[in-house]
């Protein structure tokens, strides 16, 4: 099992706040997820039956993608990776999460003028919006979405939904302009740890993430982490297991009455599991 201890970074600020709709996000969310695999329907079949999401075909997609719906709501899809560019063997799956912004070109020139790069320009996606994906100053992946008006997606407060997101960052003062940048955040240093390069990424006055030093060992690679509610989290991580999944991150308590852990799936992708204590049962601030 993997030890990341930095986890434990993320205390009783994250925000539990209103399911929010399309029409009220706000630039700095993130309100999506893909997932690239090899095996598109065997990951479905491993989220569908960990979270109860509901898998739906994209009958306008060129590639092999599957919707996956929270109660009927968009959550996030999932891509088969073109074979035609490497051998599968070489693949591994992962997450991306994209974060709302207002126009994608303007991210996309913003994020050239910042030291990332263009990994896909924009392009519309039915019930979903405008999308794109940049990789930062350290070659992180970070996705762009600028929501449709139909985009029903749910956030922070829904069982099912995106929590949280965490940035492991191997210099984490390299990527600070870029996000300050691209998805207008403002970024404070987080004086309650006793480390250097710890922060918060905040917009309209909200936490949206936060932002730490990776550990560099064996080769670790930096990159965004995101964390889906559940309501119990010990039975989460068990049900992960017998469904093929691994346990990276035990689950452990984070302080304010929030508990986390982390799982990756069984081709490999690595996502977040996060647990908030009923309201009257956190510690007051």
């Amino acid at each position: 099992m993997i030890k990341l201890p930095i986890l434990i970074l993320i205390l009783s600020w994250l925000p539990c706040g209103l399911a929010v709709h399309a029409e009220n996000f706000e630039t700095g969310q993130f309100v999506w997820g893909d997932l690239f695999t090899t095996d598109p329907n065997a990951a479905a079949k491993f989220y569908s039956d960990l979270f109860g999401w509901t898998v739906e075909p994209d009958n306008d997609s060129k590639s092999e993608r599957l919707w996956l719906l929270n109660d009927s709501h968009p959550v996030a899809g999932i891509v088969g990776y073109s074979k035609k560019s490497k051998k599968e063997s070489q693949l591994n799956a992962r997450w991306i999460g994209y974060a709302v912004i207002d126009s994608p070109q303007a991210a996309l020139n913003l994020s050239q003028n910042n030291g990332g790069r263009t990994v896909m320009t924009s392009k519309k996606v039915a019930g979903l919006g405008d999308i794109a994906l940049v990789a930062d100053p350290e070659d992180t992946l970070v996705g762009l979405i600028s929501p449709a008006s139909d985009f029903g997606g749910l956030h922070r407060d829904s069982l099912g939904s995106w929590s949280w997101v965490q940035l492991f960052s191997k210099n984490p003062d390299s990527v600070i302009s870029f996000y300050q940048q691209v998805l207008s955040y403002a970024i404070n240093a987080d004086d309650r740890t006793q480390r250097t390069g710890d922060y918060l990424l905040s917009s309209a006055s909200m936490v949206r993430a936060g932002l730490v030093p990776l550990e560099l060992k064996q080769n670790a690679r930096g990159g965004w982490l995101g964390f889906i509610r559940v309501a119990e989290l010990n039975l989460m991580v068990e049900k992960a297991e017998t469904l093929g999944g691994r346990t990276l991150v035990a689950p452990f308590s984070a302080g304010g009455g929030i508990r986390m852990a982390a799982v990756a799936d069984p081709l490999g992708g690595l996502i977040g599991l996060i647990q908030y204590a009923p309201i009257e049962e956190r510690p007051q601030l």
